[in-house]
């Protein structure tokens, strides 16, 4: 919309956006830039411009990626508006939970190649499975295995501004330990704090029984400590990097040769990342492929391989399996229960319920950034979680 000096005007343009039939509700001032507002309001945008040209059929690629629970059912909500307006969707997900919610019928594709069609009314989860693994998938979570008395992290009472409350924990040898809580509750950040990339306020963190002042990930590296971030993408890879270079990017010492002018060995590198590429089994066309071009499960497995490039001792893996398939999924929690066999240490951030219940040893449950409570997995549940997750 354009004045008579060929102008775009923003008023025009507001009361366009409000004339678009079946308009999402973004409930936000619309003159706003799209990357201030939160992902749902995001997401209805990208909608409401898909109905702006009047389209009949609109695709929706891993909507639910980034949203809270609360999100993914206004989402469903918006759906069923369309549908009910008459337009057709085409849902890429990977979540079985939400093929089951909102499809009529479903495609699967493995190795790109389709494997077949069904209708979703009388499928059983199961079968489903089977279709995008080719194998049935009896039991997703790995048997676990007999946590130690050593201690390998101990934390005291560590805070930040009035983000986080005086938390203490302690993490042994062979010990998955699982931090459930709603998105806010503080355990990003308790991840962040832990691994040196935010200043903490007061508390101390012990590494081996020993008080480890360090300020910033370097330092947390020399002492073991690895972080699988949230948000790979943005914080664990670098896109525009091969696999081969993000695997040995944390571990870079080793690779060198020459002891007056150190450089890097290009041959040490090769065959250094291959060994951790193989372990993790990334499927790429190879070490030199950008990991950008890489699914997202393949992405976790190149930051996973970092880590163990690094030979770290205690891992912190924030949201281990978000925006992965199941296939990838049950590859990491094979992963996580090698590592610990071997005595290593996990902390794990998961907003998904049965992750927790199913991964963990033990779980912390935090809420307003303090812990609420602890709970040994014999007596853990969704609804004991739930309660504990909402106390402040």
């Amino acid at each position: 919309p354009r004045n008579r000096l060929n102008i775009v005007t923003k008023s025009a343009m507001v009361k366009a956006v409000k004339s678009i039939p079946y308009v999402l509700n973004i409930d936000a001032d619309l003159t706003t830039p799209a990357g201030q507002l939160p992902v749902i309001q995001q997401w209805k945008a990208i909608i409401n411009r898909a109905l702006a040209v009047n389209s009949r059929i609109i695709f929706m690629d891993e909507p639910t990626s980034s949203l809270t629970h609360e999100e993914v059912n206004e989402l469903f909500k918006s759906i069923e508006h369309l549908r009910s307006a008459g337009k057709a969707i085409v849902y890429v997900s990977h979540r079985m939970e939400e093929v089951f919610r909102v499809a009529d019928r479903v495609t699967v594709i493995r190795d790109a190649r389709k494997v077949g069609t069904a209708e979703v009314a009388g499928m059983e989860p199961q079968q489903l499975y089977k279709m995008m693994l080719g194998r049935e998938l009896r039991d997703i979570y790995p048997q676990k295995n007999k946590v130690q008395d050593t201690v390998l992290l101990e934390v005291n009472n560590l805070s930040r501004d009035n983000i986080l409350h005086n938390v203490s924990f302690k993490l042994h040898a062979g010990e998955i330990l699982g931090i459930a809580g709603l998105v806010g509750s503080g355990r990003t950040v308790l991840a962040h704090l832990i691994f040196g990339a935010m200043r903490k306020d007061g508390g101390e963190i012990k590494v081996n029984g020993k008080v480890a002042a360090f300020s910033n990930p370097m330092e947390a590296i020399e002492h073991k400590i690895a972080l699988v971030p949230e948000d790979r993408r943005k914080q664990g890879l670098i896109l525009s990097m091969d696999s081969k270079k993000n695997i040995t990017l944390a571990s870079l010492k080793k690779l060198l040769h020459g002891s007056f002018l150190p450089i890097l060995s290009r041959h040490k590198e090769k065959n250094v990342a291959h060994q951790y590429y193989e372990r993790t089994k990334v499927k790429a066309s190879g070490l030199n492929q950008c990991v950008a071009d890489l699914s997202g499960g393949n992405q976790q497995k190149v930051v996973l391989s970092k880590w163990l490039c690094s030979e770290a001792h205690v891992l912190i893996f924030d949201e281990p399996t978000r925006g992965i398939d199941v296939g990838a999924k049950f590859e990491i929690y094979t992963l996580m229960n090698e590592l610990v066999e071997r005595g290593m240490s996990i902390m794990m951030i998961s907003s998904e319920l049965p992750e927790v219940l199913g991964m963990s040893d033990r779980v912390y449950v935090m809420s307003d950034g303090e812990i609420t409570g602890e709970l040994d997995i014999e007596d853990a549940d969704q609804e004991a979680i739930m309660r504990l997750a909402t106390v402040n």
